[in-house]
This record gives C-alpha cells, sequence and structure tokens, in this order.
C-alpha cells in the first residue's frame, strides 16, 4: 500500500491526470516518501525489513527503523548455520532489540512502520506531488529545491531531457514549501515524544 495514489492527486488538483502524469506520479510516490522517511528517521508504513545488527555489551541491539511492530525472525550463527532465537528468548521496546547473548552478531526480520499511515504524512506528499503536477517545470515561490538536514542533502533538480515517465522530460522531482518542511519537523518531535 503506498502513502497515496494516482486518485487522490487528481482529486487534489481538480482534473483527471494524463497517461505521462500518471507514470510521473508513480514515480514521486515511493520517491517523496523516503525522503519523509529519511527526515524523520523511521517508517511512515509497515514495511518488512531484513537487517544484520551487533548486539551491544549489555545484549541491547538498536534497530534501525521504528516503530517496530513485530518481529518476523531473530537468527544467530550456530556451529552449524544460522540458529533461530525461540519468541521467549528475546523482547523488544521502541528500536531495542533485547537479546540474551551480548557482543554477537543477529539477522533480524521484522515490521515496522505506522498502521494506519499518519494522516498529515498522506497529505505532505499528495499535495507535494499535486503541487509538482499543477506547477510544472518552473518551480513556483515558496517551493525549496534544496535543503539540507543535520548533514543529509535532499536537492530536486531538473531531470535531463528525454528521461522516461517524466513530462516533458524536464519536470521538477518534486517540491516541498516551507510549510511542509515546518510540517516534517514537527512531525518528526511527535516521532520521539
Amino acid at each position: 500500500m503506498a502513502v497515496t495514489t494516482t486518485d487522490e492527486v487528481e482529486t487534489a488538483i481538480g482534473r483527471p491526470l494524463t497517461t505521462e502524469e500518471e507514470a510521473f506520479v508513480e514515480l514521486l510516490i515511493p520517491e517523496l516518501t523516503a525522503v519523509i522517511e529519511l527526515y524523520l528517521n523511521r517508517k511512515v508504513e509497515q514495511e518488512t525489513v531484513v537487517e544484520e545488527a551487533q548486539a551491544h555489551q549489555d545484549g541491547r541491539l538498536f534497530l534501525s527503523y521504528g516503530p517496530i511492530a513485530s518481529i518476523t525472525t531473530i537468527t544467530y550463527p550456530g556451529e552449524t548455520g544460522p540458529v533461530a532465537l525461540d519468541s521467549a528468548a528475546f523482547t523488544y521496546e521502541h528500536r531495542w532489540l533485547y537479546v540474551p547473548w551480548a557482543n554477537a552478531p543477529y539477522t533480524v526480520t521484522y515490521v515496522a512502520g505506522d498502521e494506519p499511515v499518519n494522516p498529515a504524512v498522506k497529505i505532505l506528499v499528495r499535495n507535494a506531488i499535486a503541487r509538482t503536477v499543477l506547477q510544472g517545470p518552473v518551480v513556483g515561490s515558496g517551493a525549496i529545491s534544496s535543503y539540507s538536514v543535520e548533514g543529509t542533502a535532499i536537492t530536486y533538480s531538473r531531470v535531463s531531457e528525454g528521461s522516461t515517465g517524466v513530462p516533458g522530460g524536464g519536470q521538477p522531482v518534486g517540491k516541498f514549501t516551507v510549510a511542509d518542511i515546518t510540517s516534517i519537523q514537527r512531525l518528526q518531535r511527535l516521532s520521539y515524544a
């Protein structure tokens, strides 16, 4: 399930999308979702994650994505191959997993993310895409073409001529306004409350 759909974008812009625009919107949905996830440092919709991590000295293992909805499997290297932990052998809270062996490598398969998707995230992605479709190749006033968050730079630049799936071959990749960035910052503060 995606954070938003082409139908929701059509409703937001008040008209049907062209075939080119629809293909472009399908490309933008995961891209803009990934930008928000990067900034929030969490999954905004539930997704299965497989991660290899080393337990700390005290048996805690920090998982990269949250919130954790469920742990599917946890394995550690045994003498004859990977050994699965019984669910009674571990606990988890937030993004911390408590395992029985300290300083050991583990492979964890888990489901992380919000269910349902936060309505504010859905609105942010849908509106940024609608704005991109409506404004076309000209970046409107109040739109941000690049910004940096804690050393991570996000830049929305023009796609080179002749790119596939992009109307006009030169559309911007997506537009977040200053208000969108402020909303994302508020969501980040709420994520850790």
